[in-house]
């Protein structure tokens, strides 16, 4: 069974965690959409496919940085592929769609997605037990 007091750990810490990222992934949808030219030249068919890439390892170079707390018995390298990986591909479907949204409604919806991914991880745990 997962110790309660890691997990209110975990979670007081992810807290804090999304408090910042919120406003660095603002910062980063008003970049991508202040320069969406730019940004739509180097996410077409004919230039580097690991650009989104590249911007997941900015994600996850962020969180090793901020010390980011990972659910016991997951590996961070796997919990930061998924974290990344979800945040690329969002980003991804945003320049898609022309940048539809608004970058702060954007980062609302990348945000409730990434803040829902540990419950459902804590769950699991809690299930296994």
């Amino acid at each position: 069974m997962l110790d309660t007091s890691i997990f209110y750990v975990f979670i007081i810490t992810f807290n804090l965690f999304m408090t910042t990222f919120i406003t660095t992934f603002i910062k980063v949808a008003n970049y991508l959409l202040d320069n969406k030219k730019l940004i739509r030249l180097l996410t077409s068919d004919k230039e580097d496919p690991t650009f989104l890439n590249k911007i997941g390892g900015i994600f996850e170079s962020i969180w090793i940085d901020k010390k980011v707390v990972i659910i016991p018995n997951i590996p961070k390298r796997y919990a930061f592929a998924v974290l990344s990986g979800m945040l690329t591909s969002l980003i991804g479907e945003w320049i898609r769609s022309d940048f539809e949204e608004t970058p702060e409604q954007f980062s609302q919806i990348a945000v409730y997605m990434t803040k829902e991914l540990p419950k459902s991880l804590v769950a699991k745990y809690e299930k296994k037990d």
